[in-house]
């Protein structure tokens, strides 16, 4: 099925920040001993937004931070859905199109995930242990949101039942899963 054109600008703008991310964590920084500390898996997230009087959507990115305090994570659905109403304090749920998620390593590419790490990242976020077979690479692709994620998806859905999921089947972001909450 064809993408949408909305659809494909989210896509678009995730692969921008997926290049990003890696040109970023190729070089010094703090991102394994400080904001990512206890999973050292980054999940990348973009939200569009669309006014009814705006021509073009507005995108926004997002990710996962953890530090060793007892409010624990955020996770990146919630951070984006933060970075935009703090950039725009006038947005109603109705304004949100669709989100979109993508996980991340920090490992080097090809390094194989172990059964325990499996069932551990597991519990941490909902994918199905297909998803991650042993010896695979570290991401989870595809991921969806975690049960404090999808409640807060949950509530802009109430009110725009076309507010959409988009994930990602592997790292190349080459295909993609379009749901509704």
């Amino acid at each position: 099925e064809a993408l949408d054109s909305f659809t494909k600008l989210l896509v678009s703008e995730m692969k921008l920040f997926k290049q990003s991310f890696e040109e970023t964590v190729s070089g010094p920084n703090v991102l394994k001993s400080v904001w990512l500390r206890k999973s050292n898996k980054p999940v990348l997230s973009v939200l569009m937004v669309k006014r009814p009087d705006e021509e073009q959507p507005r995108l926004y990115r997002g990710m996962n931070v953890e530090v060793s305090l007892p409010t624990g994570s955020l996770c990146a659905e919630r951070n984006v859905i933060g970075t935009a109403l703090a950039a725009d304090p006038g947005l109603r749920r109705e304004d949100f199109r669709m989100i979109g998620i993508f996980s991340m390593t920090l490992e080097r590419p090809g390094t194989p995930v172990s059964d325990q790490e499996r069932k551990k990242t597991s519990k941490q976020r909902s994918l199905s242990q297909d998803s991650l077979p042993v010896g695979e690479f570290v991401a989870l692709n595809p991921i969806s949101p975690c049960g404090a994620c999808n409640e807060w998806l949950k509530k802009i859905a109430e009110v725009n039942p076309s507010f959409k999921v988009v994930t990602f089947p592997n790292t190349s972001c080459s295909e993609v899963f379009v749901k509704e909450v």
